[in-house]
């Protein structure tokens, strides 16, 4: 086995290691932002993020509207509501309730907004999470939405990775750090416990503890009208799920299949999307069991809808009367509507729009949905059974499109497997082979990539003539739970030759040549980039590697590692490292092969993928003699930013970067 030279870069915040990242961060930042498009493309891309015109989504309560609102006058943002008929008559008269600026400053620290659970059905109360720097990891303060303050008597949890949900206004289920063997290796809790106000945590209801080679403990809440449960998911790996519901101060699993997915509450039945075939139902479908059936561990399922082939339910979203069911059909978006008896109707406002359902009324069976296409700004559309569409907001547009246009294409990958990709590019693109050309691409996690208004590309890389394609490959959700077991563990090369599939049939088509293409991809998207790196440096002139996993030796061992190994496998067991070691970047970087000059860039804050990843390819690279571009946000947590201003700078660097390494050369 190798020597692994740069174990100290794993060590996140010791001086050695930050003075290294320092000293990486100022060499790049002198060549980067002097690149004579870095600023321009980050005033751009500024003036996008803090421009006041953005559609204010949020969640309905009763009567009221509730929205987080970031821009240049709240850059870490502030909390805020209006009655929802002002916010649908385009009259919002939005009340405060929380302002992170002005919190931070009378705190003197560097709080971003996580996730807001409010009690329902009084809407009163709400546990805030507050991570510093946007890390996964924060604390948890009670919140007065009457008094507009935090309670300093009420809930209370110290920075962890802390899961905690509602079960009456004087209970919680809280599952974190209650300190020695409460944690999985995963770095998520271990421990849930039953909590009770104005007494100790310590001394708290234990109710349940798994072995600390599963994954985590995740907390839930169901529900519709006057039902509702609150309920805790045990992940043993990323795809297998137990679930159990809070019953008289007792959790009861119930008979589910371990590959599962709970998708919401409605008339009192549990909906859920199967991932492996179960009880004569296949995967991918979407069934529904009474909780009485499930509560007395007698299961009776019934089938709610059965997707094609080419599509894949996204999300399921219940409201009074009738359900909605988000389906991506051909990578194309449909919204469904579902009455009591599972009867569908359509209503889909616009064709080729990708459509994502923000809230559902318990009221009057509306829906609100976000719509947009890659050349076509956001939509937030009223939709209601037997309704003609409302739209009630829709953005100008960011950039001039008229002269752009999207087409699909689909190529065989290497074993026959066809994949399909979208290229955004001039409508009289000249196909001689000169065109930059960015191709992004993700690929796992069962994570579909859905078209999206390409707002920041818009304003820099497609304004200055660049295309830029995304390629929905194996590993993704595009189609349903067998599109991303088709490249699991042992199978993920598949993943990997989609991708050069799609950089093959760009060239083929004379769209671009190598020396005008470029990569893009973060996190699991980042293993990606490392692997065209290592695997096909001669398709790339450029490869932006962005918060990314690239020792696949050690990543099991960082931060939330160990939850990935249903998705890669276990570097620790022989038979699953002769795969992993094939395609695993850090291990694969050799000193006799040209690469292309890369943009590695990651957070000191991400504590879900270790920074450490991007510092020892760097610096493997740097052994070796290979040039490389390296910037570490000191703060920004996974999303690589904390505020807009940091942002638009980093999303600036990456375009910049590439109209650098593929417009001029």
């Amino acid at each position: 086995m190798e020597q692994d030279n740069y174990l100290w870069l794993e060590e996140v915040e010791s001086q050695l290691a930050l003075d290294w990242v320092r000293e990486q961060n100022q060499r790049s930042q002198a060549e980067l932002e002097q690149i004579p498009v870095f600023k321009p493309f980050q005033d751009a891309i500024l003036s996008s993020l803090e421009n006041d015109q953005k559609i204010p989504y949020g969640t309905r309560r009763n009567s009221d509207y509730f929205n987080f609102w970031q821009d240049k006058d709240h850059v870490k943002g502030i909390w805020r509501k209006t009655a929802f008929a002002d916010f649908v008559s385009g009259t919002p008269r939005w009340q405060t309730l929380l302002d992170l600026d002005a919190l931070n400053k009378q705190e003197q620290a560097n709080w971003v907004i996580g996730a807001i659970d409010v009690l329902a059905p009084e809407h009163n109360k709400a546990l805030i999470k507050l991570s510093p720097g946007g890390s996964d990891a924060g604390i948890v303060r009670e919140f007065d939405l009457v008094s507009k303050t935090f309670l300093s008597d009420g809930f209370h949890l110290p920075e962890a990775k802390n899961m905690v949900t509602w079960v009456n206004e004087q209970q919680i289920i809280v599952a974190t750090d209650f300190g020695p063997n409460s944690l999985t290796d995963s770095g998520y809790p271990a421990q849930v416990k039953l909590w009770h106000r104005q007494t100790s945590l310590n001394d708290s209801k234990l109710l349940l503890t798994i072995p600390t080679s599963e994954m985590g403990l995740f907390t839930f809440r169901l529900e519709q009208d006057d039902q509702s449960y609150t309920g805790v998911s045990r992940c043993i790996d990323f795809f297998h799920h137990r679930t159990y519901i809070l019953v008289s101060q007792q959790l009861i699993e119930l008979p589910l299949p371990e590959q599962h997915d709970i998708q919401g509450l409605f008339n009192d039945h549990l909906l859920v999307s199967l991932k492996a075939d179960w009880l004569g139902f296949k995967q991918a479908d979407l069934i529904a069991l009474p909780m009485a059936s499930l509560l007395c561990q007698q299961p009776e399922p019934t089938l709610v809808y059965r997707p094609s082939s080419k599509a894949a339910i996204q999300r399921v979203t219940p409201a009074k009367n009738v359900l909605y069911v988000e389906l991506l059909e051909n990578v194309s978006s449909r919204l469904l509507c579902l009455d009591k008896n599972w009867q569908v109707s359509d209503l889909t406002p616009q064709a080729n729009l990708s459509l994502s359902v923000i809230d559902a009324s318990e009221e009057d069976d509306s829906v609100l949905v976000k719509a947009e296409g890659f050349l076509l700004p956001e939509s937030l559309f009223l939709l209601a059974p037997n309704q003609p569409p409302q739209m009630l907001r829709q953005l100008a547009p960011q950039f001039n499109a008229s002269d752009l246009q999207v087409e699909q294409h689909w190529v065989n990958s290497k074993d026959g497997t066809q994949v399909p990709y979208f290229l955004i590019a001039k409508k009289d693109l000249e196909l001689n082979g000169t065109t930059p050309t960015i191709l992004y691409g993700y690929g796992g996690f069962e994570i579909a990539l859905k078209p999206s208004y390409l707002a920041h590309a818009g304003k820099t890389w497609l304004a200055q003539g660049g295309a830029y394609a995304i390629a929905n490959i194996r590993g993704g959700g595009e189609f349903g739970p067998a599109w991303h077991q088709a490249a699991l563990t042992h199978q993920r090369q598949r993943a990997y030759d989609d991708f050069f599939a799609v950089a093959e049939d760009l060239i083929n088509r004379k769209v671009t040549q190598p020396k005008h293409l470029g990569a893009m991809g973060g996190s699991n998207g980042g293993l990606l980039m490392g692997v065209c790196l290592t695997q096909r440096p001669e398709l790339f002139n450029a490869i932006n590697i962005l918060v990314p996993l690239l020792d696949m030796k050690r990543f099991h061992l960082l931060l939330a590692g160990a939850s990935w190994m249903a998705e890669y496998g276990n570097p620790d067991i022989a038979e699953d490292w002769a795969v992993i070691k094939t395609y695993s970047p850090y291990q694969n970087l050799v000193t006799n092969r040209h690469y292309p000059k890369v943009l590695l860039r990651t957070s000191t804050k991400d504590d879900r993928v270790h920074p450490a990843h991007a510092r020892k390819l760097a610096a493997k690279m740097a052994e070796l003699g290979h040039p490389f571009f390296y910037y570490e946000n000191i703060e920004g947590g996974h999303a690589g930013a904390a505020d807009l201003k940091q942002s638009a700078y980093t999303k600036a660097m990456d375009f910049a970067y590439f109209w650098h390494r593929l417009g001029h050369e």
